[in-house]
This record gives C-alpha cells, sequence and structure tokens, in this order.
C-alpha cells in the first residue's frame, strides 16, 4: 500500500503542476511571482536537505515539486503578478531569513522547520492575492495539490514527525488556499451584487 501511495502522490503532484503550468500559459492564473521564488529556493534546499537525511518518501514528492515550481517561476517572471511591494519585500526577507537560519544549523530537522517558516512567510502575498483576486489562482491546482501531499503523507509506514511535518504542513497550506480563494469569490459577489 505504501507503494500505491508514494505513486499516486508522484501523479497528482505532476498532474498539478501541468495543470498550473497550463493555466498560467492560457492567461487564467497569474501567480505571484514573489512567492513562487521563495517557494522554488525553499524547495530546491528542501530537496537537498531531505537527501541528506537519506529520506526515500517525501524525497520524491521534493523532487517533482521543484521541477514543477521551477517552471512556474519562470512563468511568473512574464506572466505574474507583483513582486516588489512593500508586504512583497517583507515575505522575501522572512523568507531570506528563515533559508539562512535553515542553512546556518546545519541539522537537517531544524532545517525543515526554518524552511516551513520560509515557506510560509513567502506564501504571505499568494494568501492575500487570493482572497483579493480570487479569480488570478486555480482551486484545482491547490486541491490536487493537497490530495498529492496527503497521499504522500499516507505513503509514511513510520509516523516519524521530522519526515511528516512538510507534506502536513502542505496539506493545511493547500487547504488554506482552498479556503481563502473560496472566500474571496464570496466577497467579490457581494461586491457585485
Amino acid at each position: 500500500m505504501q507503494v500505491f501511495f508514494l505513486i499516486l502522490s508522484n501523479i497528482l503532484v505532476a498532474c498539478s503542476y501541468l495543470i498550473y503550468t497550463y493555466s498560467i500559459v492560457k492567461g487564467t492564473v497569474r501567480p505571484h511571482r514573489t512567492t513562487r521564488l521563495v517557494i522554488f529556493t525553499i524547495v530546491l534546499v528542501a530537496f537537498f536537505s531531505l537527501l541528506a537525511q537519506k529520506s526515500t518518501i517525501t524525497i520524491w514528492l521534493m523532487g517533482m515539486s521543484l521541477l514543477g515550481c521551477l517552471i512556474i517561476l519562470l512563468l511568473s517572471i512574464k506572466r505574474g503578478m507583483g513582486g516588489w511591494a512593500k508586504l512583497d519585500i517583507v515575505s522575501l526577507m522572512i523568507a531570506g531569513i528563515g533559508i539562512c537560519l535553515w542553512q546556518v544549523t546545519r541539522n537537517p530537522i531544524l532545517a525543515l522547520y526554518f524552511s516551513i517558516l520560509a515557506d510560509f512567510s513567502g506564501s504571505v502575498p499568494t494568501l492575500i492575492k487570493a482572497y483579493r483576486y480570487p479569480q488570478t489562482e486555480s482551486p484545482i491546482f491547490f486541491f490536487i495539490s493537497g490530495l498529492s501531499s496527503g497521499s504522500n503523507l499516507l505513503a509514511h509506514d513510520t509516523w516519524k514527525f521530522a519526515e511528516i511535518v512538510y507534506p502536513l504542513y502542505l496539506v493545511v497550506m493547500s487547504i488554506s488556499l482552498l479556503t481563502i480563494i473560496h472566500l474571496g469569490k464570496k466577497q467579490v459577489n457581494n461586491k457585485n451584487t
């Protein structure tokens, strides 16, 4: 069963990034540049952190995510939103501090916690954008991403906190973004009526 969930997780993450990439190219999604830069950097470092921990399960999710993040980052340069507002700069600085602390500690477990802090800080602009401009995000991307991370959690045979904390965080973040997009759409609809 573990192999099934691992394969399912990787298929779902690949599908989510394909859908998001297609939506960006089509023009229906406009990713936040700051968030995409921070997330790419974090996933890159997290990938190597998990590699150092000899992770055999989460490493596959991170590897697929790394490729997807790179593609979305490159597309966001021309087709994204934001990047240099005060909030973007503050989020980027907090994420940078988290990434630096992550590297300075040389402790893979602490590094993972700092990466989550950095990821969350870098995601704040997207959380706000998703509420203000819900039409610029793809709920299906976050739904499938959440399913992928949930499948990755189910692929673990031992529930070591250090191994499950990142996919658990990704599930919570996906649910949060889906909720914020929904609330943003309700808010937009209320303004229009």
